[in-house]
């Protein structure tokens, strides 16, 4: 994908490369303010099954440290909306 990529069209395609990596437990209906791991029944190990598809499909490099579910510094899940942003930082990292 290219790395000019808009926050939107970044959204857009996090919650189709998301709803594709629930298959058939992806039929709740899925925002910015949805938290993968309490609102769609994902784990911490999803995430970084999760990470490794979200590096191919943006073609940027997520750290091997990084759950992109799980915020380590907040001690949190992480919701789609900020899932979103961590995707564009990423992109964005790459293109410095």
């Amino acid at each position: 994908m290219n790395a000019s990529l808009t926050r939107d069209q970044v959204r857009d395609a996090l919650l189709a490369i998301l709803r594709d990596f629930l298959g058939e437990k992806g039929s709740a209906p899925i925002s910015e303010s949805t938290d993968p791991i309490k609102d769609l029944g994902l784990d911490s190990p999803d995430g970084v099954d999760f990470a490794c598809v979200l590096s191919e499909r943006f073609e940027c490099r997520v750290p091997d440290d990084l759950n992109p579910f799980v915020d380590d510094v907040r001690h949190c899940g992480r919701r789609v909306g900020a899932i979103i942003d961590l995707v564009l930082r990423l992109i964005q990292n790459q293109r410095a």
